[in-house]
């Protein structure tokens, strides 16, 4: 049996449940197998390093989800408010059946959002059914990698307050 490291499990944990993204609203959420498929924008892989001991706030998100569109602007104020701590990642994953990623580019354009943004290679996605996932949906991970905060829909002011006070205080 291969033993795995701490961050290793931890980075396989995070990537499972960032690529529960791959499913249309109201769909069964997938969880994905092989965590190396799951890319940068500039085509670069996640690494456990990146990972260790930082609080990960994941949004989840579509072009064509308007609530994902309103709550743009509250996202980015929180990356700038908390800009100075290395201790925490914010990271979006825009994708689902009907994304189109060579659009999203021209998209990020248009509507600047400061979440780094990742997504699945094609075929790196095996289905395993567990719940369901509804567009827009923010995840707060703290530092071991445990899932804190879900936030299901848009950010409500008290929500963003919650994730605030939680980055400012781990």
């Amino acid at each position: 049996m291969v033993k795995m490291s701490f961050f290793k499990k931890k980075l396989i944990y995070v990537f499972t449940l960032i690529a529960l993204s791959s499913c249309l609203s109201g769909q069964k959420i997938k969880k994905i197998i092989d965590y190396q498929y799951l890319k940068r924008s500039d085509g670069t892989s996640i690494s456990a390093e990146t990972l260790k001991n930082k609080i990960l706030v994941v949004n989840f998100w579509a072009t064509w989800c308007k609530p994902c569109i309103n709550e743009i602007p509250d996202l980015n104020q929180l990356v700038i408010d908390h800009q100075d701590k290395e201790n925490v990642l914010f990271m979006a994953i825009a994708t689902s059946e009907r994304e189109n990623h060579s659009k999203l580019p021209n998209f990020l354009k248009r509507v600047p959002f400061m979440f780094e943004q990742l997504a699945p290679e094609s075929g790196a996605i095996f289905c395993e059914d567990t719940d369901e996932l509804r567009y827009p949906t923010t995840l707060v991970f703290d530092k071991s990698g445990m899932l804190q905060k879900k936030f299901v829909g848009t950010l409500s002011k008290k929500e963003l307050r919650t994730i605030d006070s939680f980055c400012q205080s781990h």
